[in-house]
């Protein structure tokens, strides 16, 4: 995987791997809904400037989180991901418990994009290089959220 920095910032790097064509995002320390929410822009604006569909939303750094951002990220974040032309997102979860219930309830939360979850980088890299095989888009895309 050969990374390219887009931004840096204390809680988040998010990098564009032009090999597999994703964006990578890999969020640090605390969050809190301030930085989830600066850091959603930050992943819109990095989709746009790469028109890339597919992210790698890495929590593996992640060792606390507001318990109150899953409703936000399934309600704002997300429509606005697929808005963007994001179709598919590989989350990999925190080893924290509170932050994988959180993370959870969000994914839970969440019509569109396509996600899945995985406890390790590994298996995340291995579905988003071929879930557009398995799971093409457009039945996705057009699935109304609730």
């Amino acid at each position: 995987m050969s990374l390219s920095t887009l931004l840096e910032s204390d809680f988040l790097i998010i990098s564009h791997d032009p090999d597999n064509q994703w964006i990578y995002a890999d969020w640090q320390d605390e969050l809190g809904l301030e930085q989830v929410k600066r850091g959603t822009e930050a992943i819109l604006a990095c989709l746009h400037q790469t028109s890339c569909n597919k992210l790698l939303n890495d929590n593996t750094n992640v060792q606390a989180a507001t318990w109150y951002f899953s409703d936000w990220v399934a309600s704002e974040a997300m429509p606005r991901y697929a808005e963007a032309g994001l179709q598919y997102i590989a989350w990999v979860l925190s080893p924290s418990l509170d932050c994988r219930m959180y993370a959870d309830q969000a994914v839970g939360m969440t019509k569109t994009p396509l996600i899945a979850v995985f406890d390790e980088l590994i298996g995340a890299h291995q579905w988003l290089r071929s879930c557009e095989q398995w799971f093409p888009a457009q039945r996705y895309l057009s699935t109304p959220a609730a």
